[in-house]
């Protein structure tokens, strides 16, 4: 009985192990996708270049793997509404297009991580950008504020929305 009792042990230990490690696999793979869309896009910053189609077709494909194999990972989310806020050649979309594009992103980093001041302040600015003025944008702008009322980026770029939108009306 003893003896039935330490493999049943043994087989559960090798099954939780295999799942830790499809988990592992799976997070690195991820990791790998969005490393290679990163320094694709600090590439083309340093360069201060606007990327080709195909080479932000590319870092776009990559960021979606990412994000395929790790739904849940904030920073694959922000990167790729930055992406989709870069303006590139062959596509004639406007900035409004461009912000309003990565507006489902921006919305999940913040279900995702709802104390995170920067998520808020890009949703905000995205939202601004994207001259969407609601209480979307204004609830965004707030929790942005209240969760970090001393940060000086958070309050410049809720500054700048705020100017903007009063010049508006």
């Amino acid at each position: 009985m003893a003896r039935k009792l330490e493999i049943s042990s043994a087989i559960l230990a090798i099954l939780f192990l295999s799942f830790l490690l499809v988990i592992a696999l799976q997070n690195a793979t991820a990791s790998l996708y969005a490393v290679d869309a990163t320094l694709q896009i600090k590439s083309w910053q340093k360069q201060n270049k606007t990327p080709t189609y195909k080479e932000w077709q590319k870092a776009h494909q990559r960021l979606h793997q990412a994000i395929k194999l790790e739904p849940k990972n904030p920073h694959n989310l922000t990167k790729i509404a930055a992406l989709l806020q870069t303006k590139t050649k062959p596509t004639i979309t406007t900035k409004k297009e461009r912000n309003k594009n990565s507006l489902p992103y921006l919305r999940h980093i913040t279900n995702l991580r709802p104390a995170w001041a920067y998520g808020w302040a890009m949703l905000a600015l995205a939202k601004y950008r994207a001259e969407e003025l609601d209480f979307e944008m204004r609830k965004a702008a707030i929790n942005a504020f209240v969760s970090a009322p001393n940060d000086n980026p958070i309050r410049r770029t809720l500054k700048i929305i705020k100017q903007n939108s009063d010049s508006k009306k």
